[in-house]
């Protein structure tokens, strides 16, 4: 569920936006430092919070169908 991704320090050729006198696009290298990042795989939360919705609705259920048994058991 929680990624976790390191990279090296490497150049990464970016389109600055303008064109050239020949119209191709411009491209310049940018330095990308050595890093890291944490993150979440979201499909991956989406289906724990979906069995926690289902267990959550079962138990709701259960407690409603409790209260209407006590209810028919006090009007009899």
């Amino acid at each position: 569920m929680i990624c976790h991704d390191h990279w090296e320090a490497h150049t990464r050729r970016e389109k600055t936006g303008n064109m050239g006198k020949n119209g191709k696009p411009v491209y310049r290298d940018v330095l990308v430092p050595a890093g890291e990042a944490y993150g979440l795989r979201y499909s991956e939360c989406q289906a724990i919070e979906a069995a926690w919705q289902r267990r959550e609705i079962i138990r709701q259920q259960a407690e409603i169908d409790a209260l209407k048994a006590q209810l028919t058991q006090a009007q009899a």
